[in-house]
């Protein structure tokens, strides 16, 4: 079973456009979560594939305005190639149709960047622990 446990540590990829953001994403995993191992960030389109490719994160957490595709061709794309990868699409302001297309696929997250931090470590949590034979891809 793909399932992990709460007690493993996870690798986390921080993708936005701004360097704030990714420091203060990154500083707030380190202090609130007890299970992160390493944290990278990235800021192009570019630097996220190969990011992903080289690191193999457990949890990507990328801002939606970053894409050069829709969210869900890419996670469908993401699944495909690396299926233990959970996304957390972020954006600055509430996205409704974003949020609502994402809303009942349990291996996505969505969060706002003017949200509570603890929102975000629980859907890390809840992300992270999804149980990829439970797969929205066919």
């Amino acid at each position: 079973m793909n399932q992990q446990t709460s007690s493993q540590n996870l690798k986390i990829l921080v993708a936005d456009r701004h360097i704030e953001i990714r420091k203060s994403i990154s500083e707030v995993i380190h202090f609130f979560s007890k299970r992160v191992l390493n944290i990278s960030v990235c800021s192009t389109d570019a630097e996220l594939i190969e990011a992903v490719e080289k690191l193999q994160p457990d949890v990507l957490i990328i801002e939606v305005a970053l894409l050069k595709s829709d969210i869900l061709v890419f996670s469908r794309n993401m699944e495909t190639k690396f299926p233990k990868t959970r996304i957390i699409a972020i954006t600055l302001f509430d996205r409704c149709l974003v949020r609502d297309r994402i809303k009942y696929i349990e291996s996505l997250g969505y969060w706002e960047k003017t949200m509570e931090v603890e929102n975000l470590i629980a859907l890390i949590d809840n992300v992270s622990s999804y149980n990829t034979q439970n797969s929205f891809i066919s």
